[in-house]
């Protein structure tokens, strides 16, 4: 068992629904790091305004790592998505006072995302390490706020866990396969050491990786172009270099993506 069964069992109801195929295959990852930018972008702009926005969704979107996992079958993308979703129910909890009620459902929510994280890839282990801390912020709110959210952790972890059982196995093998892969499964040491220069794997390895490059670049233009056109004035070089830049830019990237399909 490599990885836990979430991101595979949905992967699976694409294929049910809409045949073998590839797009069948990835829809999952896709869909996921589509999410995964909407979320952000949305997070960034209500605390951060537009510009931080954009200079997120601009270095996400030309992120290796990124570009690979929503072209993969692998479980990363989806992985990511509950680790996000995880983190904005974490940071309500800092960012805002809440009541009672709503303190229980956003528990519940940050446990469920948590443990989802978890039913995705190993790497969830480290993702649980948020329900202690929330629950520490609780400490100052009484022992009755404190109860109240641990069963929303209960009820959230529960609510993956006994679906998990269920579909694959009963409960023993899941918290075999947990204990299994935390022991000795996975080789988190490994991977926390790993180079961040690895992530330039996609455009010096991966097949494509100059047609990566070519249209990571023509992005980089366009981008320049919409900044000259909505913070500079004038037309120019001069006056405007981002908007003459970047159409002279995208113009010429064009030029030669056409040359590099007639040659």
């Amino acid at each position: 068992m490599i990885h836990p069964p979430l991101h595979y069992f949905l992967s699976a109801q694409w294929v049910n629904l809409f045949g073998i195929g590839p797009w069948q295959f990835l829809f999952s990852s896709k869909l996921a790091t589509i999410l995964m930018f909407g979320g952000g972008t949305l997070v960034s702009y209500r605390f951060y305004g537009f510009k931080t926005a954009f200079v997120f969704l601009a270095l996400a979107t030309i992120t290796s790592g990124t570009l690979w996992s929503s072209q993969s079958l692998r479980p990363d993308a989806t992985f990511g998505l509950m680790y996000q979703l995880t983190l904005i129910f974490f940071a309500i909890k800092l960012i805002k006072p809440l009541n009672t009620k709503l303190d229980f459902l956003n528990a519940f929510a940050l446990s469920l995302f948590c443990t989802a994280s978890l039913a995705t890839h190993y790497f969830g282990f480290f993702i649980l390490l948020y329900l202690p801390v929330y629950l520490m912020f609780c400490f100052s709110d009484g022992l009755l706020r404190v109860t109240l959210v641990g069963l929303g952790m209960l009820f959230g972890i529960t609510a993956v866990l006994i679906p998990w059982a269920l579909l694959y196995g009963g409960i023993d093998q899941v918290l075999y396969s947990l204990i299994y892969a935390l022991l000795q499964g996975g080789n988190f040491v490994n991977w926390l050491d790993n180079n961040w220069l690895n992530s330039l794997f996609v455009y010096r390895k991966a097949e494509g990786g100059s047609a990566v490059v070519l249209g990571l670049l023509f992005f980089l233009c366009r981008l320049a172009h919409v900044y000259g056109i909505l913070y500079q004035d004038g037309f120019g070089p001069k006056e405007n270099p981002a908007r003459a830049g970047g159409a002279i830019g995208s113009w010429a990237l064009m030029g030669l993506a056409a040359l590099a399909c007639i040659f």
